[in-house]
């Protein structure tokens, strides 16, 4: 299970490292024993093209032993960085993905809402149906799952079928994938041509509001692909966040007094401007 833990406290939280709040489980290639080895493995099989396709946090990723309630990934939106449990690498890109995805959505938390907002709801039996938040981190996910299926994993149907089926699953996925899939870094990619026409029809009636969201994504790409790294949110942007967390919150009283954070959000914004 992946989870998305923003450490956030009535708005700006304490900007503490993530080294220093997993200092008992953060894992090094130079360690020894098991979690070494399996993070040595996962580095020398990762996929680079991960790094052309979403932006990292200026925060890092980091490896360690276990996470709490021992998930896969967390998000640190308040640093912009991410950590994965190293027995979570056999589907490390997968969880890579989907952690940066967050941190796109704590750079981008109004645009992500309307999107949100605006598409179907996943099936209930996946994570995704948990909130608003894991399911655009699972769209990110099951889209690169289409490009590099999982090692033993048997796919059914051709490119399209999977498509459709994973787009049932979790709506949305056709947008990353015509992002991923427009990356030079995958201009060869086998099923290209056939993926991207039935991300096409399927994406078509969201384009509008995907495309301010690939527009940040052009911002931060680089030469050759590469991306500047998302930095640790400004006080605006962990507000605007905050309130749309809030907002679709299961708690009713959150719900309630989201609105209230909305002075302090344009306040913030008219001091940063």
């Amino acid at each position: 299970m992946i989870v998305f833990l923003p450490i956030i406290a009535t708005g700006v939280s304490q900007r503490t490292s993530v080294a220093s709040r997993l200092q008992t489980s953060v894992v090094q290639v130079s360690d020894s024993g098991t979690a070494a080895r399996m993070l040595s493995d996962y580095l020398q099989r990762r996929n680079p093209v991960v790094d052309l396709l979403l932006p990292e946090g200026s925060g890092g990723t980091h490896y360690v032993v276990q996470l709490p309630d021992s998930v896969s990934g967390v998000a640190y939106q308040d640093v912009a960085a991410i950590a994965i449990a190293v027995d979570a690498l056999n589907d490390g890109e997968t969880v890579e993905l989907h952690e940066r995805a967050h941190l796109f959505q704590a750079a981008s938390p109004r645009a992500v809402g309307r999107l949100m907002a605006a598409l179907p709801a996943p099936l209930e039996t996946e994570y995704a149906a948990t909130n608003s938040g894991e399911h655009f981190a699972e769209m990110a996910a099951s889209a690169w799952s289409l490009i590099r299926p999982i090692e033993g994993f048997c796919p059914i149907g051709g490119p399209a079928e999977q498509l459709a089926m994973a787009e049932e699953r979790v709506p949305g996925t056709s947008l990353f994938l015509l992002w991923y899939l427009d990356q030079p870094a995958l201009a060869a990619h086998p099923d290209r041509a056939v993926l991207r026409a039935a991300a096409e029809a399927v994406a078509t009636p969201y384009l509008a509001l995907w495309r301010p969201l690939t527009a940040v994504l052009h911002q931060q790409q680089q030469a050759a692909g590469h991306f500047t790294p998302w930095p640790s949110p400004d006080v605006h942007a962990t507000l605007a966040f905050g309130y749309e967390r809030d907002r679709e919150s299961t708690s009713r009283f959150l719900r309630l007094t989201a609105p209230l954070q909305l002075p302090a959000i344009v306040v913030a914004g008219w001091l940063g401007k």
